[in-house]
């Protein structure tokens, strides 16, 4: 059976590690090279609206296919957060709808739109939620709010609030939204970057190729290092 990288004709060639980028127990090993396959550019691939609770559009403005990332999560003022339940490809120069996406704010009404909105990753905690296949794939949106009701519990700020399932508390949150801002400003992405090795405390905890960016995925992580260093505080 073709692999991704096959599909996709990511060779890999010269392929090489960069500059090593260090936080607290967190290491971004960035991998560098000059062939991306025929893989669009992660800039050419934008978020266009919801247009249904869990469902989520994407247009491709690349001659090449480009990948959705894995639980990319889009949070909005104007209408109610969605994140990925799991990865996609939209086609050259085409628009998808990927309809088993996740409602991660749930008393939130309205349709998200293309601008105003904040993008990143789910925390590593609610991604390992949706490698089950069975959820990954279900069409319900709100299938991970007791997920995220249980990944909030405990936090100081949840407890002045609705107890519903509102990922955007947490991010919203002005203490955590400036460790989360000061983590990402540590890991920019170099030139000729196409992925990256993840490490915490020395032990590898990811693998990115071609679709999120170092800072996405150093959200990712931070989101969970921080949401503990709070439990604890």
């Amino acid at each position: 059976m073709a692999s991704i990288f096959d599909i996709l004709n990511f060779k890999g060639k010269g392929v090489g590690i960069g500059p090593v980028q260090s936080v607290d127990e967190m290491t971004v090993i960035p991998l560098v090279g000059d062939d991306r396959g025929d893989v669009a550019s992660p800039d050419n691939l934008k978020f266009e609206s919801t247009t249904n609770y869990g469902s989520m559009v994407f247009k491709n403005e690349d001659s090449k296919p480009a990948i959705v990332p894995a639980n990319y999560m889009v949070r909005g003022r104007d209408g109610q957060d969605h994140a990925m339940a799991g990865s996609g490809v939209v086609t050259a120069g085409r628009s998808k709808t990927f309809n088993t996406a996740c409602c991660i704010e749930e008393t939130q009404g309205g349709y998200l739109t293309t601008e105003g909105n904040e993008e990143d990753v789910l925390p590593v905690e609610l991604r390992r939620n949706l490698l089950n296949y069975g959820k990954r794939t279900e069409r319900h949106y709100g299938k991970l709010w007791d997920s995220i009701k249980v990944w909030m519990r405990g936090l100081d700020f949840v407890s002045r609030q609705t107890h519903a399932a509102h990922l955007r508390d947490f991010y919203d949150d002005k203490s955590i939204r400036s460790a989360l801002e000061h983590f990402a400003a540590e890991f920019e992405p170099i030139d000729g970057q196409i992925g990256a090795i993840i490490m915490f405390s020395g032990t590898p905890v990811g693998l990115e190729i071609e679709a999120e960016s170092p800072e996405e995925i150093a959200i990712s992580i931070a989101a969970e290092i921080i949401k503990i260093k709070n439990l604890f505080i």
